[in-house]
């Protein structure tokens, strides 16, 4: 029998129950090794239709740095920690944690495409969104 394939996160899902359940805010924070910032801000363009520049970004304090110490951007997601929420994401397929090391009472979410579908599809934008 083949090993079993990982089910990719359903993002839409995701981002429709972040949005309807979110009581207070959901932040948006990227971090990104120096090299791929501009990729990045390109990315960000596209998906929010207007044209994007890394140093406009960094200067949020939601687009941060990570220097050359890593290979690629990370992609985060918070909300406020409420356990329904958690579990369902989790059952869609998300991997989530605790997001106090940056923000207090937050879970958070690793995803580019759980990231992009609240930019592109619900109109939520880098740092917190209401």
């Amino acid at each position: 029998m083949p090993p079993k394939t990982k089910k990719a996160p359903n993002a839409v899902a995701g981002a429709v129950l972040l949005v309807s359940r979110a009581r207070t805010h959901i932040t948006l924070q990227v971090e990104t090794p120096t090299k791929q910032q501009a990729a990045f801000a390109t990315l960000y363009g596209n998906w929010t239709g207007k044209r994007a520049k890394w140093d406009v970004l960094n200067a949020t304090g939601h687009a941060h740095d990570m220097k050359a110490g890593k290979w690629g951007s990370e992609y985060r997601v918070y909300f406020e920690e409420d356990d329904f929420t958690k579990h369902q994401m989790e059952r869609y397929g998300f991997a989530v944690e605790s997001g106090s090391t940056w923000i207090p009472n937050t879970y958070r979410v690793n995803s580019q495409v759980l990231f992009r579908e609240l930019v592109q599809t619900h109109g939520l934008r880098l740092g917190e969104n209401e």
